[in-house]
């Protein structure tokens, strides 16, 4: 399958990919140009990918929005006018919403008074599947809290991949990236633990530079892969499938 597209409908996009999966002869994907946004869903279904010097692949988080006018007046499930963030994480959060219910998310602690309080492992729950008719496709709620809780736990910044990943020898505290001299010509960044200055406890460890931190990964890094068969194997592989360019110019006859 030869593939030129800037992208589209990902939904149309899962709908190619699933179909290409289902096949059970071998998928040969060729990038003749740029295999963007939806596109690259479409290409990652094959069985080997080809992609010449000049050709682009480009993969994107998702981006999408939830959109109201004021005169739609929509409420929450408490009836306020605002919306904010944790009401929408709760919904998202919902095992209702794919057909499942989670038992005893609360408990009575006084049967006299009603008094409820949220169950944290003080009485058994219980997951019941298929409870009522889905609204959002299983699959698709699986995958909103796999980015949930990527979202919400220790991971690495695009604009600073360093960032929750630098721990401090002293408690265990988190190094943090911190700016000196923010409006002169010796500004410059440097890395200390977020722990520094607290007045429960301060802590001895010295900052270092961001250049300091990048020679320290380098020299990790290379010290991992050098005389790594399973990373010679896959960087080989990526040579004789992925970067294959043998497809982009077919023979012609004569």
């Amino acid at each position: 399958m030869r593939i030129n597209s800037p992208g589209g409908d990902v939904v149309a996009a899962a709908q190619i990919y699933n179909m290409l999966i289902g096949y059970p002869g071998h998928v040969r994907v060729c990038n003749d140009g740029i295999a963007a946004s939806a596109a690259s869903v479409i290409t990652m279904a094959g069985s080997t990918v080809a992609m010449s010097p000049v050709s682009m692949l480009m993969i994107h988080n998702p981006a999408n929005h939830c959109q109201r006018t004021p005169a739609d007046q929509i409420p929450t499930p408490r009836g306020k006018t605002v919306w904010p963030p944790s009401t929408v994480r709760s919904i998202l959060a919902n095992e209702k919403y794919k057909g499942d219910v989670l038992l005893q998310n609360s408990f009575t602690t006084d049967f006299l008074t009603k008094t409820m309080k949220v169950n944290e492992g003080e009485v058994p729950q219980y997951y019941v599947t298929g409870n009522n008719d889905p609204i959002i496709n299983p699959a698709t709620w699986d995958a909103v809290q796999a980015e949930l809780a990527r979202r919400s736990g220790k991971g690495a910044s695009n604009a600073r991949p360093f960032a929750n990943t630098i721990s401090c020898s002293d408690y265990g505290g988190s190094f943090g990236r911190k700016v000196w001299h923010s409006i002169s010509k010796y500004r410059r960044y440097i890395w200390r633990c977020n722990n520094k200055y607290k007045k429960s406890h301060s802590c001895a460890t010295p900052h270092v530079t961001e250049d300091q931190i990048k020679d320290a990964f380098i020299e990790a890094l290379t010290e991992r892969v050098t005389g790594n068969d399973v990373f010679d194997d896959t960087i080989r592989l990526l040579d004789e499938t992925v970067y294959d360019p043998t497809c982009l110019n077919p023979s012609r006859p004569s």
